[in-house]
């Protein structure tokens, strides 16, 4: 009785399973998290169901039913890397970074398949943790995986800026490289030649940012730096004072 129990439940479960699984294909994903909780109510301890509900809740963008619905597949099976990969992603869009950290790490260590994407964000995590040496080591891992990707690269220049500025500027020209048009990319490889002392470069870059866009705050900022670094407080303040008034973080 109990053999021929289990087999129709699993029966029942693979059926919609696939029902399910074809909803969410489509872009159904009510369907498909009705059809996912049917199997729940016969077999709660489902990882599987678990997971894909969760993912249902995540294109929903339901923020507060994906991550219950990730643990509790992590809860049944404490190995279930897909259910830590996609909490780490969760978290890190969320600026959770400790806990973005943490879940992509876990799912690393069980297997999960990684890419340069996989490492961009498990290193930028670390970087905005103020860890520099593990964000360097997993961008470094994106950067090999992937070389054109200027997030990676930016984030590896500003990784890179206080342990070693020539490697920041490296880094920093690189992403400019990829497309020079890019007031960004052009204002931080600025401001690493300005950290690193080599001013003439620093003013280019600003120059060139500016011209890109010129209500850009930190470019301002930026001139701010550059000014004082030159002796010259009355262009220092009125470029600081330009980066307020387009509402640059107070701070600087």
């Amino acid at each position: 009785f109990v053999v021929i129990t289990c087999l129709s439940i699993l029966g029942f479960s693979q059926k919609k399973m696939a029902k399910g699984n074809d909803f969410f294909d489509q872009g159904e994903y009510d369907k498909a998290l009705a059809t996912y909780q049917k199997i729940l109510k016969k077999d709660s301890t489902n990882t599987v169901a678990w997971y894909n509900t969760g993912l249902c809740y995540l294109r929903k963008k339901n923020t507060e039913m994906d991550i219950p619905a990730f643990k509790t597949a992590i809860r049944i099976d404490a190995e279930y890397y897909l259910a830590y990969q996609r909490l780490g992603e969760i978290y890190s869009y969320n600026k959770d970074y400790y806990q973005g950290a943490y879940y992509l790490r876990k799912a690393e260590e069980l297997g999960a398949q990684t890419d340069s994407k996989f490492y961009f964000e498990l290193g930028s995590n670390y970087y905005f943790m103020g860890k520099n040496g593990p964000a360097i080591k997993y961008l470094e891992k994106a950067y090999e995986l992937d070389s054109t990707y200027s997030g990676t690269l930016n984030n590896l220049g500003w990784s890179y800026l206080d342990i070693n500025p020539k490697k920041s500027c490296y880094y920093f020209h690189k992403a400019y490289s990829l497309d020079s048009t890019d007031a960004v990319n052009i204002n931080n490889l600025g401001y690493a030649y300005l950290m690193s002392s080599n001013l003439d470069s620093a003013k280019i870059c600003f120059d060139k940012s500016l011209k890109l866009n010129p209500d850009n705050s930190f470019v301002y900022r930026n001139y701010g730096l550059y000014y004082k670094s030159m002796g010259d407080k009355e262009l220092a303040c009125a470029n600081l004072n330009m980066a307020i008034e387009l509402e640059i973080l107070t701070q600087w």
